[in-house]
């Protein structure tokens, strides 16, 4: 074989090579991007969860009843 002959093919499967990779590469930060978006969704919900909990335990009244149901146990 000649060597321009050969040069040719190497280049040839580095480049579909080469393209391969990018494409996995797009398709693997894509996949990234949607978790990400998934995880800021959940993180959202949970935030908004922890706010709810923490205004019905600081909500006097909260306190109020549990004291009762303490005082009901030790009765």
């Amino acid at each position: 074989m000649e060597w321009p002959f050969i040069v040719a093919i190497v280049a040839i499967i580095g480049g579909l090579g080469y393209a391969a990779f990018e494409e996995r590469e797009k398709t693997r930060r894509a996949q990234l991007a949607n978790a990400a978006e998934g995880d800021t969704d959940r993180i959202a919900a949970l935030e908004e969860r922890v706010r709810t909990l923490e205004r019905i335990v600081t909500d006097r009244g909260f306190e109020l009843e549990e004291e009762f149901r303490r005082l009901e146990r030790s009765a």
